[in-house]
């Protein structure tokens, strides 16, 4: 794994490039569009376990998929109030067991 920036853009340009060689052209133009975005993770100078943790869309994902399912039978929105409130109540769910990661920062709820 990569320790600096430097290392870790050469390593995606390196896999851009054999995805292209390997008949991959769609893959290898996605890495390299998304390559600044990718190392941004990497300037925020986090401890591993964070680092990784914002790398993915895991925690987004996640996050969608707890509130798809909190409000899943809500047929009429009221108005604003009522969507933060449910927003709200979905950031506060405590996670699945299957979904937890060890070590990772749980939303805070006050």
């Amino acid at each position: 794994m990569p320790s600096g920036k430097a290392a870790a853009r050469r390593q995606l340009t390196a896999l851009a490039t054999w995805l292209e060689r390997n008949g991959h052209a769609d893959a290898a133009a996605s890495v390299r569009e998304g390559l600044e975005d990718t190392l941004t993770v990497l300037k925020l100078g986090l401890p591993p376990t964070l680092r990784r943790f914002f790398a993915t869309t895991n925690c987004i994902e996640n996050l969608i998929g707890t509130l798809r399912h909190i409000t899943r039978n809500i047929k009429r929105w009221r108005d604003g109030d009522m969507r933060r409130r449910w927003i709200g109540l979905g950031r506060c769910a405590p996670p699945s067991a299957s979904g937890a990661s060890s070590g990772m920062v749980s939303w805070a709820c006050s």
